[in-house]
This record gives structure tokens, sequence and C-alpha cells, in this order.
């Protein structure tokens, strides 16, 4: 995009080209310039665009420039780079978060962990308290105080009658989503959250976080019925214009449609205060209805948490408001949808 050689490029960010070209990932316990050139590597990705067209070199270099500076900062102060994550935002803004640390941590931090199934029909958050193996704290009625769980990689298994099986498909600093069953067969989507996240929810997206970028929609066709199996579906949705989007269901053709974005405030209790949220307005028009889109007109939701790659929102249905997934990785997507399954 910008001309340069990867060895002009190296040299721009005061790094190695030779170690640029090798498996720096490989190479980060030995050389601890490839953790910087790691760190480089987690954050720019981030800003490209899903083709090259979309690619905007001119603001990329602002953002690249900025993130120059901060990664210099975080070497001055000796910070390991592999414990922090950066995000540029197209303004050349910086923003530095912890890495995550795994499954084990995220549950094991001191406080409640909250939980809901957001499909179910009510939303109604339950909290469980785990610490060194033990669930010392639960407000699932299946699940007894002092039950025992054992974690190994993204999955954790709960001692309780039935037996409990969660499997994460994401998880992040402060919350998380998969499946929690003891059927196999019916797994309930699960969004976990801290308390911190769970208690100030909000939302601060903005329409450049979707034109020219293509996102996945994960939602469950069986909608709020808990005692069957769950039916996901994976729509494709990539973002031409600020007016125009294209929608292709998981295994067919992509059709034209129009969409709109709006930033809006909550209407709080009154002890509460008011939170941002935002609304993707997006209408097939024409387009025949489709079963993998629920047979509807239109997607019409509302943000309630973002983080770098995933938004969780609530979808406008008849019933109640459905809780869908959008996220900008497309493997994450591929494998959220089959694990659900």
């Amino acid at each position: 995009m910008n001309q340069q050689t990867l060895d002009e490029f190296a040299a721009s960010l005061n790094l190695d080209p030779a170690l640029l070209k090798n498996d720096y990932v490989a190479l980060k316990a030995s050389n601890p310039e490839a953790k910087k050139i790691h760190l480089y590597a987690r954050a720019m990705t981030k800003m490209l665009g899903e083709t090259l067209a979309w690619n905007q070199p001119e603001t990329q270099k602002i953002q690249i420039q900025a993130l120059k500076s901060h990664i210099q900062t975080l070497e001055n102060n000796n910070v390991d780079f592999d414990t922090v994550t950066l995000v540029v935002n197209k303004k050349g803004e910086v923003t530095q978060t912890e890495r995550v640390k795994g499954l084990k941590p995220f549950l094991e931090r001191g406080e409640p962990v909250f939980l809901e199934f957001p499909n179910i029909g009510v939303r109604i958050p339950h909290q469980l308290m785990f610490e060194a193996g033990k669930i010392t704290s639960s407000s699932i009625g299946f699940i007894a105080d002092d039950t025992s769980y054992r974690v190994s990689g993204m999955t954790m298994t709960v001692d309780s009658k039935p037996a409990v099986t969660a499997k994460f498909l994401y998880l992040s600093n402060d919350f998380a989503v998969g499946n929690l069953f003891y059927d196999a067969s019916k797994k309930l989507l699960a969004v976990w959250q801290t308390k911190a996240t769970f208690q100030e929810a909000g939302t601060q997206l903005t329409a450049d976080d979707f034109i020219g970028k293509r996102w996945y929609h994960l939602r469950d066709l069986a909608e709020f019925q808990n005692d069957v199996p769950p039916i996901p579906a994976l729509t494709q949705l990539t973002f031409i214009t600020g007016t125009t989007v294209m929608v292709k269901p998981f295994g067919e053709a992509e059709f034209q449609a129009s969409w709109s974005f709006e930033s809006k405030m909550t209407t709080p209790a009154p002890d509460k205060p008011a939170l941002p949220y935002q609304t993707i307005n997006i209408q097939f028009g024409d387009a025949p209805q489709n079963p993998k889109l629920g047979n509807e007109t239109q997607m019409v939701m509302s943000s309630y948490l973002a983080r770098d790659e995933v938004i969780l929102l609530d979808q406008e249905h008849e019933k109640a408001p459905l809780t869908v997934i959008l996220t900008s990785n497309e493997a994450l997507a591929e494998a959220m949808y089959k694990n659900w399954k």
C-alpha cells in the first residue's frame, strides 16, 4: 500500500528486518525484540481493511506513528510487551488493556462473576463465586455452594447434579461468551461478565467501526426455547458504505440491503446514570424472506457491550429482544458457529 520494501518498513519502525521476516512468535523466548514485533503485528492486524481497496494508507500512517510512540513509551518503562493489548482508532488514539491471561484467572477473581442466559426469554443475572476449585457461592438452584469445578483450556466442568459443562468460545479480561449445558444437544448461550462490566455497561461505537469492514452476525433461531437444541445462524455483513450493506447467510448468495446507524442514550432509573448505546438498522428491502434470517425483513440491533472484536447486542423480536453477537474475526465467528452446534 505504501510502496515500501519490508526492509524499508522495518527501518521506519526501528525494527530488525531479518527478525521481521522470520517466525518472531517462536523467537520470543530468546529474542526480546521479537515480543515488540509481535505486539506491532497484533495491533496492526486490527487496522487492516477486509480488502486492499478498503484500506486507507494515510489514516494508517497516523495510526502506526501513534502506535510507534506508544510502544516506545512501554519500552522505556520496561513493560513486558506480551502482557498488553493495544488498539489504535482512526484518530491515532491508542487504548491499552491487559492481555487475557486465561479462563481460570477470569473466573477466580476474588468477586462474583455474573452469568446470563439471554435467549431463554427472561434476562436474569446469576452470580457465581469461584475460588480454587470450589464454587463458594451460587444463585443457580442446581449448583450448590461448595460444588467442585475443573478448568482445562477453555472448558469448565462443574460437579453439580446434573453435571454441567461450560465451553467458552470468546474470552476477554472482563467478559466471555460460551455455551453452558448438561445435555450436549441443548447448549444455552451464556454471557459471563465481571461485576464492573455488568454494572457499568455502555458502548461508544461509531459508524466508522463498520463502514468498509466485514462483521459476522450470530444468533439462535430456536430463540427462547430452552428445552430444544439450539439452531445457530451465521450471517456475513459487509458494510460497503454508510448506507449500503451486503448480507450473506452462511452457505448462501449475498444480497444488497440498506442500513443506518444512530447513537442514543438509555432512559435510566432515578438512581442510575444514562448510558450510551448505538443502534444498527438493516432493512432487507425486496429480498425474499429467508429461514436463516428468521424469515424477518430487517435486523434492528442495539449494542450493550463492545470490546475489541466482539459486540453483544439486543435484536428486536416480536416476543422479546434476542441477544446476538457481532464479531469482526472470521475465524472466531466460524468457531463459535460450529461449537454452538
